[in-house]
């Protein structure tokens, strides 16, 4: 049997966004590389569970009930079976629900090479920066986000662009019949509902695809069609004429890359989408030839007017972004790339430095097992001069099920305090008094590892329960 040169394990489930473009992509490159890949699903390497977490409807009834404990140690052991020399997880978003940084240990222990895919970096860079001490190599899909984690100094970084795959389709075999000018697809956040309503009252044929929250809004009611199935995503993208790329994100508005200028590249449509510079100084791209963008709703208005109404210079701007893409960004040439970058940097990285001992200089109010991996959250930690942090804690696995710590039913096993006080008394003192937010900083990994189910651990595993059925009732 040949020796595995890398191994992929991710989400490979058919419904998901991710699998649309990459999964197929990453199958092409595979087929062209020299190496060895293999893929696997990172879910069904977990083994076989009551409620299996590959599917959506499960998943929470995994995480909640089953005992991660064995998962980590089948996937581990899954892994250090196949021996490859590079393992890459995708993505943070997956495997920062079940996997236990310790058993990212034990397989860099055994020699492998192991990089991580991040993602959504532009508004969750605040809590991956924490994982950087897993992997020799984290993959970030924005440039100054992969600047930004290489300041800690933890791990290098590799920078790995959003784009799709085309699937070696030429755009002439692209049908332009359509049945909007415009098509939005997805969830109704940020200034969404105001850029739809001017569309709208401007006279403009909107078609609106996704939540079925868009229907609270009656002026967008007649416009909505439903949500689509990925099965029949491209379909209902190629209906219209251009496609609304809103790179505002959902949290706090602020502008991030996502997957909508590279969904209607790949469906023959025109992008128009909100300014945002890396698309001028990473993929090249330069207004009016081969992307289109905005900067005020006016602006967009008038955009919009005037590439329904030239037909030639709608399909000249997205042929040359098509094309700009098919021989520059199309996942499967990034892929192959990467693969083949992965490979020469294991070779040149052969130092497999992994944290064995955790200093106990911050005060631990710890009998448990509290994973090495704290060490290198703490360097990240005290980099930050300006913070007013006391104490940091982290979510536990106990008896195998993991608890989420929810302030302030927090664990003093859980917690480690930045000062150097090495009174129980005052700390205690310190935690009951922090209501102010800046004053602690919860870490969403499970550095914690318990033999019993304590009573906060309970109290904890109460309240997601009850999150959960209260979300499915809504």
């Amino acid at each position: 049997m040949n020796k595995v040169d890398i191994l992929i394990a991710c989400d490979l489930n058919k419904s998901r966004p991710w699998f649309r473009d990459r999964i197929p992509a990453i199958k092409k490159a595979i087929e062209k590389s020299n190496y060895n890949i293999e893929l696997i699903d990172i879910y069904d390497s977990l083994g076989n569970f009551e409620n299996m977490p590959t599917h959506l409807n499960q998943r929470k009834l995994f995480l909640q009930n089953e005992n991660l404990l064995v998962a980590n140690k089948n996937f581990e052991d899954k892994v250090i079976e196949a021996m490859p020399k590079i393992l890459v997880l995708g993505t943070a978003d997956n495997y920062i629900e079940f996997l236990l940084p310790m058993t990212i240990k034990n397989i860099r222990q055994k020699g492998i090479f192991v990089s991580g895919i991040l993602g959504d970096d532009e508004f969750n860079f605040n809590s991956y920066k924490f994982l950087l001490g897993w992997f020799n190599l984290f993959i970030a899909y924005v440039k100054p986000c992969v600047k930004f984690y290489e300041e800690f100094k933890i791990s290098n970084g590799y920078f790995f662009p959003n784009s799709c795959y085309l699937h070696e389709k030429e755009f002439n075999e692209i049908s332009q019949e359509t049945e909007f000018d415009i098509v939005l697809m997805g969830s109704p956040f940020a200034n969404r509902p105001l850029i739809l309503k001017s569309l709208i009252h401007s006279g403009f044929k909107v078609g609106v695809y996704g939540s079925k929250k868009w229907i609270k809004y009656k002026y967008i009611k007649n416009n909505y069609n439903g949500f689509v199935e990925t099965e029949k995503f491209d379909e209902a993208l190629a209906k219209g004429k251009i496609v609304l790329a809103l790179l505002e994100d959902h949290i706090s508005g602020n502008l991030h890359m996502n997957t909508k200028i590279w969904e209607a590249v790949r469906v023959g449509r025109l992008p128009i989408c909100s300014y945002y510079k890396p698309l001028f100084e990473d993929y090249g791209l330069i207004e009016g030839v081969n992307i289109v963008t905005y900067k005020s709703i006016q602006e967009l208005l008038t955009k919009v007017k005037y590439y329904i109404t030239n037909e030639s210079e709608r399909l000249k701007v997205i042929r040359n972004l098509y094309e700009k893409v098919k021989a520059e960004f199309d996942y499967s040439i990034l892929y192959l790339k990467l693969f083949d970058d992965l490979i020469s940097f294991q070779k040149n990285n052969k130092e497999n430095l992994v944290v064995d001992n955790l200093d106990h200089k911050p005060i631990i109010f710890s009998s448990d097992k509290m994973d090495s991996q704290v060490k290198n959250i703490l360097n990240i930690v005290n980099q930050n001069k300006n913070n007013q942090l006391k104490y940091i804690y982290f979510d536990s696995i106990e008896e195998g099920k993991r608890v989420i710590s929810r302030w302030p039913f927090v664990s003093f096993n859980n917690i480690v305090f930045l000062n150097n006080d090495r009174s129980r008394i005052k700390n205690r003192l310190i935690f009951l008094t922090s209501f102010n937010k800046k004053k602690f900083l919860h870490i969403n990994q499970f550095c914690v590892i318990k033999n019993r189910l304590t009573v906060i651990g309970r109290i904890n595993r109460a309240i997601d329960k009850i999150a959960y059925f209260i979300r499915k009732m809504i």
